[in-house]
């Protein structure tokens, strides 16, 4: 897939255009990209995928701009996986804040892109102050001479998938929830940085991560993790929060995670790691030999889940 920031070095009547902020690239995004990569093998043109950099209410409203579920090369790759030829991200300003409804669709989507059909999901809106609606983008496409599809709310758990909703569940911990709506767990890939070593000293050495800028960051707490490391798979424990038993809270969370069944040095390596399970809060033990014995339960339960998902068939390392 071709990343672009220029809708003219793409431009082609046979376009087929996915628009979305496709924060998280969630069941929702990724069902109306599909609709996008079937319109198009149907018709023999192209899948564009369309959307902004940065997020829109960075400048529109920035004291009400989200933390993201992706980075941009987190929803790099995962588009790419679901078949789009082209990412086109244009650069969201206050120029592009201000052009009306007809101007976006004239301007860019007919004479820049040269779009054949675009899609659109049932909330989508755009123009000055976000009046325009998918019925609006219908009106106009039909005037400009493109084709709009409208996808309709995506249903799981009786829940319509959104970004806005993910994002509350991971800021409760609920991390299989979130993964049911995103489609795959949530995960951060970082570097591993150097730490206190109290890990290392203690028995159970852990990678400590460096968080991306601007991610969302999970509730506080010990999960069961994933961590996928140079093509293996590894179970793992992971705490998320301040360490509050080696004394005060620190200035910032910290994500350690212990690799089950991995010995080696992770030092400036970078690591994927996915939340896969909720086990407990962050809590301040009276010493080190309750932490130890409470971190060797989190570890029989880690592999529980281990047990269970080898069941289903995830090929863990170990």
């Amino acid at each position: 897939m071709q990343v672009v920031r220029d809708v003219g070095l793409i431009r082609d009547q046979s376009n087929v255009v996915a628009i979305g902020s496709f924060d998280g690239v969630h069941r929702g995004h990724q069902a109306l990209i599909r609709m996008a990569v079937e319109k198009a093998r149907t018709a023999r043109g192209r899948v564009i995928v369309l959307t902004f950099d940065p997020h829109p209410l960075e400048v529109i409203n920035p004291a009400r701009a989200p933390l993201l579920l992706t980075t941009s090369e987190e929803k790099r790759a995962a588009i790419e996986a679901l078949g789009a030829e082209y990412l086109l991200v244009l650069p969201f300003t206050r120029e592009m804040a201000q052009k009306d409804c007809q101007s976006f669709a004239r301007e860019i989507l007919r004479d820049g892109i040269g779009a054949r059909r675009v899609l659109v999901g049932f909330n989508f809106s755009f123009g000055y102050r976000g009046v325009g609606t998918p019925q609006t983008l219908g009106f106009l496409g039909r005037s400009l001479g493109f084709e709009v599809d409208v996808l309709p709310p995506v249903v799981i758990g009786g829940e319509t998938v959104s970004s806005t909703l993910i994002r509350e569940m991971l800021s409760t911990g609920k991390v299989g929830r979130a993964a049911e709506l995103l489609g795959r767990s949530y995960a951060v890939t970082g570097l591993v940085i150097s730490g206190h070593g109290r890990g290392r000293g203690l028995g159970l050495p852990t990678a400590n991560l460096v968080w991306p800028a601007g991610k969302v960051v999970p509730a506080r707490g010990v999960y069961v993790v994933r961590v996928e490391y140079e093509g293996f798979s590894y179970l793992g424990v992971a705490n998320l929060g301040r360490q509050p038993t080696f004394g005060p809270d620190g200035p910032e969370d910290t994500l350690e995670v212990h690799l089950l069944d991995f010995s080696g040095d992770l030092y400036g390596r970078e690591l994927t790691v996915q939340f896969v399970e909720w086990l407990r809060e962050e809590q301040r033990f009276p010493g080190v030999k309750a932490l130890l014995e409470q971190v060797g339960k989190d570890i029989l339960r880690a592999r529980t889940v281990l047990s269970r998902e080898r069941r289903g068939g995830f090929p863990f390392t170990t």
